[in-house]
């Protein structure tokens, strides 16, 4: 799978939101990020030209600050 155009914050924190991201008509991939990342990554994703969608952590869910799911569907994942 294609690497996301940046490189999101690791600091390793538990993640307490999931920023999902779209292109112009896919969810291309997940960033999950602490408190304290989530607004710079969503600026982030949107200065690359895709869209963020931030949402809560469901319950029960655990990753750490940094951790990048690509979508194999999604355009990103396509790309290689």
């Amino acid at each position: 799978m294609s690497a996301l155009p940046f490189v999101p914050p690791s600091c390793g924190q538990a993640a307490s939101d999931r920023i999902e991201i779209y292109s112009s008509a896919s969810l291309d991939a997940s960033v999950y990020t602490c408190p304290q990342h989530t607004d710079e990554v969503s600026l982030t994703v949107m200065a690359g030209g895709l869209t963020p969608h931030p949402v809560r952590m469901p319950p029960g869910t655990t990753r750490c600050c940094g951790h990048v799911y690509v979508y194999p569907t999604g355009a990103l994942g396509s790309e290689r």
